[in-house]
């Protein structure tokens, strides 16, 4: 737990830093690429450690040649083969691989953070803590950061915007849920919103999502109905061990009170606003769909939408005017962030305690990885 213990501490000296003083341009750049070094070092130079790792590291070192990847049976898409194939034209070390991964990943996401976030350090801080559960999760990440990027021509230039998303699917071809977002940039009444919510508790608590999930797995894959059904199964399995939380259900609903009543002058502040509400209104209809079924699909699935939090926050935080309220209102959201770490991890938590890596408990052996 240190080294995470240690960056979301140095993360939240920064977001103080942010908040408190009116530091200039290039401090607050310095201080950016500070974290982002940070970060990519410890994605980059883990060892088993993260989501997935036995799959994605049997897959790097079975591709040998071009046509190598073409029989492997991990259903990974073209986007990464290619990046895999080319990387290993000039090294074998998965570790610089990862390094590489790392910073294109990071690269590309600090840079869409800079352009969408009033307040660059503290939407940081947010990120880390509420996505270090997805590390691993190499082809996604990379179709997640492709999107985001995208984003900024959803307005100006659609053609762009939709280029982007069919790049992110070489990736990962869940990137095509992205394209939702085209329908975002755009205020709905608040009756409707609850009706949607209404209808996803309603339709989460039947078997409708697990079909669905089924049948979309089968198109969108090619996992034929035998390999789908144990693929649930194999989800079903690990919901065990992953409940709804009430606390969890009640932080969302209270967001989504926060966020609306204050939506004029948080759309003032910034104008992604309704983008990211919006996305923030899907995650919940994602969140009450998959909750009594398919829990774990929430920490995949909605990938593509509760990212919206990171830039709603610090956009309510600045909506505030008084100076008591905003303070408390700031270290409030240092707090939830903290928590948001282990709810981040805590589906998969055997793969993230301890964290290993090649210079820092490299000892130690993790099972069932």
């Amino acid at each position: 737990m240190l080294i995470y213990i240690l960056t979301i501490s140095l993360l939240f000296v920064f977001s103080i830093f942010e908040f408190y003083f009116r530091i200039d341009k290039n401090l607050k750049n310095t201080l950016i690429g500070f974290s982002f070094l940070i970060i990519v070092f410890q994605y980059a130079f883990r060892w088993e450690t993260g989501t997935d790792w036995t799959s994605y590291l049997d897959h790097f070192n079975a591709v040998g040649n071009i046509n190598s990847f073409k029989n492997l049976d991990n259903l990974f898409e073209p986007g990464y083969n290619i990046l895999v194939y080319i990387f290993k034209l000039f090294s074998d070390s998965y570790s610089l691989f990862l390094l590489l991964h790392s910073l294109i990943y990071f690269f590309i996401m600090f840079s869409s953070i800079k352009e969408y976030s009033n307040n660059p350090l503290l939407t940081i801080t947010i990120f880390y803590t509420s996505t270090i559960g997805i590390m691993g999760s190499n082809r996604q990440l990379l179709a997640l950061a492709i999107c985001l990027y995208g984003l900024r021509y959803l307005v100006t230039q659609k053609k762009k915007f939709y280029l982007f998303i069919g790049i992110a699917c070489f990736f990962h071809i869940t990137a095509l849920l992205f394209f939702l977002y085209r329908y975002f940039n755009k205020e709905f009444n608040i009756k409707f919103i609850l009706l949607i919510i209404s209808l996803a508790i309603i339709i989460g608590k039947t078997e409708i999502p697990i079909n669905v999930f089924s049948v979309l797995t089968s198109i969108f894959t090619g996992i034929t109905s035998d390999k789908s059904k144990f693929y649930l199964s194999e989800l079903n399995n690990l919901d065990k061990e992953v409940s709804l939380s009430i606390l969890g259900l009640i932080k969302r609903l209270a967001l989504l009170t926060l966020f609306y009543i204050n939506r004029k002058k948080m759309r003032q502040i910034n104008s992604y606003f309704n983008l990211y509400f919006n996305a923030y209104v899907f995650s919940l209809i994602i969140y009450f769909l998959f909750s009594s079924s398919l829990m774990i699909l929430i920490n995949r699935g909605s990938i593509y939408f509760n990212f919206s939090e990171i830039y709603l926050l610090p956009m309510l935080l600045y909506s505030i005017k008084s100076s008591f309220f905003k303070n408390l209102a700031f270290y409030f959201i240092l707090i939830l962030s903290g928590t948001f770490f282990y709810i981040s991890i805590n589906p998969f938590k055997q793969y993230f305690i301890p964290y290993k890596g090649i210079f820092y408990n490299s000892e130690f052996k993790r099972y069932n990885i």
